[in-house]
């Protein structure tokens, strides 16, 4: 009868434990959940993962099953901004923007000196406090310009209401229409809808 190699086998569970062990390490480096919240439309989730092949971390918002934001695909987000403000020449414009997201819409808008002032209309609560708190990649950037505010509402609803300024269908508008959305008009009538707003920030106050 043979006789079990009891040190091998105790040798083999200990290396099972330390792969174990690296490879949990590793999964919590790799994906981390930061944040997960039900709401009326569903449950909402920020989620960080590294992207290995590329070397970055990814940050992704989900909305149930469905992936609302990755900032892995920004270009359409970038390219709003810049469509819009391409048709206005004017300076010292005060520009709305509709949905929060990760922030590459209102980054790119914050990038053209003609833009005195930009508004951010978000409709979840738990996305402006993930720019408050710095959770997301662009969060300090955003609320640190003084010219940025975020406030709580439903744009489209908003936005239906105003007779001057027009209808936004959830498809992608024309830079014309664009245009007209991201306007002085457009700015100041939002801006006073949802003046005292109890969930807002503005600049480097929201973080004082």
């Amino acid at each position: 009868m043979s006789v079990p190699k009891v040190g091998n086998s105790i040798s083999s569970v200990g290396q099972l434990a330390g792969r174990a062990a690296r490879l949990a390490s590793r999964m919590t480096f790799d994906f981390e959940e930061l944040d997960y919240r039900p709401t009326p439309i569903g449950a909402l989730s920020l989620r960080r993962r590294r992207e290995l092949k590329l070397g970055v971390d990814v940050f992704e918002i989900k909305l149930g099953d469905e992936f609302l934001m990755s900032s892995l695909f920004t270009a359409s987000e970038i390219a709003l901004a810049r469509l819009g403000l391409a048709e206005l020449s004017e300076h010292g414009l005060d520009v709305v923007v509709g949905g929060l997201g990760l922030g590459y819409t209102a980054k790119a808008v914050l990038e053209h000196q003609k833009v005195a002032s930009l508004l951010v209309v978000e409709a979840l609560e738990a996305v402006i406090e993930w720019h408050a708190e710095g959770l997301v990649p662009l969060g300090p950037e955003l609320t640190g310009d003084l010219r940025c505010r975020f406030v709580q509402g439903d744009f489209f609803a908003l936005a239906n209401r105003r007779r001057h300024v027009p209808t936004v269908s959830r498809e992608i508008p024309s830079s014309s229409a664009i245009a007209q959305l991201l306007s002085s008009a457009t700015a100041t009538d939002v801006s006073a809808e949802w003046r005292g707003c109890p969930i807002e920030a503005k600049g480097k106050e929201a973080n004082s």
